[in-house]
C-alpha cells in the first residue's frame, strides 16, 4: 500500500516540475517566456569558404570530378565566373554569396520562392551551360542553440538542405546521361 502512495507522490512531483519547465511564465529552462524569436539581423550565412568545402566533399562523396573556378558566357560583355565546373561537362556550381550578388547582381537569378533550384544559362559559345546557382539567402540559420531547440532552422538544417541540392542536381545530371 505504501508503494502506491510513493508512486502516485513521486508522480505528482515529476509532474509539477514538467509545468513549471513548460508553462509560460513558470520558472525553468528558456527564463520566463522561453525563447524569443529571432530576428532577421540574428540569421547567419554559410561562409563560401564553408559551403564551397561541402560542395567538394559531398561531390567526392558521389564520385564526381570537380575543376576549379570556370569563366562562362552568359551574355554579358565579361564572363561570369562559376566556382565550380562539374568534371568536363556543361554543368557548373556556383555559391552566391552577398559580394556577387553586388558583383553581378541581376545576372544571377533570384533564390526561388518555393525553393526550387535555380540555373544560370550559358549564351553564345556556352549555350547549353547550366549553373547550379545556390543563394547564401536560402541558407541562413539561428546561431542560437535555445531557439534551434524550440524549431528555429539551424546550422544542421540548413547544412543538410545544402546537401540535398547539390545532390540533387547531381541526380538530374545522371537522369541527363551526363554523369
Amino acid at each position: 500500500m505504501t508503494s502506491i502512495y510513493l508512486h502516485r507522490f513521486a508522480r505528482s512531483v515529476l509532474l509539477a516540475l514538467l509545468a513549471l519547465m513548460v508553462l509560460p511564465g513558470a520558472t525553468g529552462c528558456g527564463g520566463p517566456q522561453g525563447p524569443g524569436t529571432a530576428t532577421a539581423a540574428d540569421l547567419r550565412d554559410i561562409s563560401e569558404a564553408r559551403a564551397g568545402d561541402m560542395i567538394a566533399e559531398l561531390m567526392g562523396e558521389l564520385g564526381v570530378p570537380l575543376s576549379a573556378p570556370w569563366p562562362v558566357n552568359d551574355g554579358h560583355a565579361d564572363p561570369f565566373d562559376a566556382d565550380f565546373r562539374i568534371g568536363e561537362t556543361v554543368y557548373g556550381i556556383e555559391w552566391v554569396s552577398p559580394q556577387d550578388r553586388l558583383d553581378y547582381g541581376d545576372r544571377i537569378p533570384e533564390p526561388h520562392a518555393t525553393g526550387q533550384l535555380q540555373t544560370l544559362a550559358g549564351h553564345g559559345s556556352d549555350e547549353g551551360v547550366q549553373i547550379l546557382v545556390l543563394d547564401h539567402a536560402s541558407y541562413r540559420y539561428d546561431p542560437d542553440r535555445e531557439r534551434v531547440q524550440h524549431g528555429a532552422t539551424g546550422i544542421r538544417e540548413v547544412e543538410s538542405r545544402l546537401r540535398r541540392d547539390v545532390r540533387d542536381f547531381v541526380e538530374y545530371m545522371r537522369g541527363q546521361g551526363v554523369l
